[in-house]
């Protein structure tokens, strides 16, 4: 199975990109940190429309064109007192929490296979 995971360089992304080639499932990951990038982990900036169409575009060229299953774990999480948020701190997490994801899916989608009545669920031998 052709996976995508996005957030694999911490956390539950790195966790589940770990499971899946465990598994022998082929696994492309994201990151945002230059640091972390290799071969099967791209950088992806999900603030950045280009950054998410770039990635997108290496994932087609990675897995021929074919995804099996996305996976969105890349975010940000601040805690604040409700008080001190501001726009630009609630649009950063708006852009990496919200937008970029739903934009990354619609690059991604035309790569998925079409299922007959909704998304692949996920096999119960997998989780």
């Amino acid at each position: 199975m052709n996976v995508v995971i996005t957030g694999t360089s911490s956390g539950l992304g790195e966790a589940l990109e770990s499971l899946f080639r465990f598994q022998n499932h082929r696994v492309i990951g994201s990151t945002n940190d230059p640091e972390k990038v290799d071969v099967t982990r791209l950088l992806l900036d999900l603030k950045s429309s280009s950054s998410t169409r770039t990635f997108a575009n290496c994932v087609h060229i990675g897995f021929v064109g074919q995804v099996d299953l996305l996976i969105n774990c890349a975010g940000v999480n601040a805690i604040r007192p409700f008080a001190e948020l501001d726009r630009t701190f609630i649009e950063n997490i708006m852009a990496v929490n919200f937008v970029g994801p739903v934009m990354l899916t619609q690059h991604l989608l035309p790569m998925m296979p079409q299922q007959q009545g909704g998304p692949q669920p996920i096999p119960p031998q997998i989780l």
